[in-house]
């Protein structure tokens, strides 16, 4: 560290960004993390814009949040648990139709949308579920790997319809017992500041169980304007 490194990976990001006509970049940097102070500091340096909360990072362990929730354990048949499916099995049909959906009630339509048909090098098979009822995907919780002793818990989505009816928590319960079983000890959850609703969820279920919740800055800068 201060070897000038950072500051040439930024130019070097830059650099390849701009080749590609991307107009805008953006990182990350999570609130009391080792790299936490330096970072900003190198984007500061070279041009980057002011940092803003962006979302807010929280993590447990499964050993803590069994430990600490107490009804956790108790309902092992909870509302929806038969509708759910392991998200590795979508069919072809399903997975077109949630491309090609638009309006009101599409994944499209929220703040922050992520897409549910992107299956990156470190998506968790093990904890990504799918909600299909009467025919219809209705919800999805799609995970990956945060290294290699973490589930991210990642795009979480449930229609308007079923929305305040218990089925985040139904899929939150039903991954969380299947990572157990994995055998992957940790956990990990970004709630966008643009996506209350995820936080206050995030803030009720973890309340008990929570080892902590930082703040993530989200740092821009504009290449170009047209």
């Amino acid at each position: 560290r201060n070897l000038g490194i950072g500051s040439e990976l930024l130019k070097k990001y830059e650099a390849d960004s701009t080749d590609s006509d991307r107009k805008r970049l953006v990182f990350s940097v999570i609130e009391n993390e080792e790299s936490h102070d330096a970072a900003l500091k190198v984007a500061k340096r070279n041009g980057w814009g002011k940092p803003e909360i962006g979302a807010y990072c929280y993590r447990t362990t499964i050993e803590k949040f069994f430990e600490s929730v107490p009804w956790a354990e108790k309902h092992r048949e909870y509302r929806y648990q038969q509708y759910l499916f392991p998200w590795k099995e979508l069919t072809s049909a399903e997975r077109n139709q949630l491309k090609d959906e638009e309006g009101p009630d599409s994944w499209r339509d929220e703040p922050d949308p992520a897409s549910p048909l992107v299956f990156g090098r470190d998506f968790e098979p093990n904890t990504s579920l799918g909600v299909r009822i009467d025919g219809e995907i209705v919800g999805w919780m799609i995970n990956g790997l945060y290294g290699a002793d973490t589930v991210l818990y990642g795009s979480y989505f449930v229609r308007r319809p079923y929305r305040n009816a218990g089925m985040a928590i139904s899929l939150l319960l039903e991954a969380l017992k299947r990572q157990r079983e994995a055998e992957i000890p940790n956990c990990i959850w970004f709630a966008q500041k643009s996506n209350p609703e995820a936080k206050r969820l995030y803030d009720k279920i973890l309340a008990s169980c929570i080892l902590s919740r930082n703040r993530v800055y989200s740092v821009k800068k504009v290449l170009h304007d047209s």
